[in-house]
């Protein structure tokens, strides 16, 4: 998170902060006593940012909304954590760990009406109410799918074999949901005049990033099948500019340039046309 983010979580000041603020490392600091960043990728924030304003809008546009996604991402981080018997995320102890799992699940619940809260914060930079009623409906509907996912993948567990349909089928809910709801949430952001064709585009833009996203750990654990599945996919050029500068297994590879990004958004979008 940047420190805006943070900015905002921390003006929280309820009985789940203390919890909020472990969790993101809020209250550890470092030699010079300022405040541990935040270590997560930020993926989904930064894909919302990178849409807004290829489309013309603003870094401030896109605040809320990146800032929602990726409060809305950790909420199911503490709650995965509990239900996968994660004992470690980010080389830190996970949070159930260290406070129990009653208020790990209390602390992932208060993220998540954070997460919806901010998000009414696009009115203040422009945006109609018509715009914000269906970026809330749009990220409610995303994180049920996102829930919907994990359930599967948790089925997944007592099946000895999954066919690649199926495993498809869980991580375009489970990882690809939440990131297609930031690509669309950061184009509304905009202003940009989404009539049904374009918004379509949107959509099928960031369900293919989502896709190709959840396909690095079985491309990364050796999975052929599925990552030959990905790597002859129709638009994996295009979606694979975007992606592979931010991926976590392609650090190397990171991109400074910001405008280079926006135009290899922009080119990605143009090709959905």
């Amino acid at each position: 998170m940047c420190i805006r983010d943070s900015d905002y979580v921390l003006s929280y000041d309820g009985k789940t902060s203390k919890y909020i603020h472990n969790y993101f490392g809020w209250d550890e600091f470092n030699q010079n006593g300022n405040i541990v960043k935040y270590s997560g990728k930020a993926f989904r924030p930064a894909i919302c940012i990178l849409i807004c304003t290829s489309l013309s809008g603003t870094l401030e546009m896109a605040l809320p909304p990146s800032i929602s996604v990726e409060l809305v991402h950790n909420f199911s981080l503490i709650h995965d954590d509990i239900e996968d018997n994660d004992r470690v995320r980010r080389h830190k102890p996970t949070l159930w760990t260290i406070w129990g799992i009653p208020k790990a699940i209390i602390t992932g619940n208060s993220i998540l009406v954070l997460g919806n809260k901010v998000l009414n914060k696009m009115l203040i930079n422009g945006s109609t109410k018509s715009d914000l009623y269906k970026s809330q409906r749009i990220l409610t509907e995303s994180y049920l799918k996102m829930m919907e996912g994990q359930f599967l993948d948790i089925a997944f567990e007592k099946e000895r074999k999954i066919s690649e349909e199926k495993y498809l089928k869980m991580i375009s809910l489970k990882t690809g949901a939440l990131i297609e709801c930031s690509v669309i949430l950061g184009a509304i952001a905009s202003k940009t005049n989404l009539n049904e064709k374009l918004f379509k585009q949107v959509s099928s833009f960031g369900k293919n990033i989502g896709l190709l996203f959840g396909s690095f750990n079985p491309i990364h654990n050796g999975h052929v099948s599925l990552a030959n599945f990905f790597i002859n996919h129709r638009n994996f050029n295009q979606i694979w500019l975007i992606v592979s500068p931010l991926s976590p297994f392609k650090k190397n590879q990171i991109i400074s340039s910001h405008d280079h990004r926006i135009a290899m958004v922009k080119l990605a979008i143009k090709n959905y046309t």
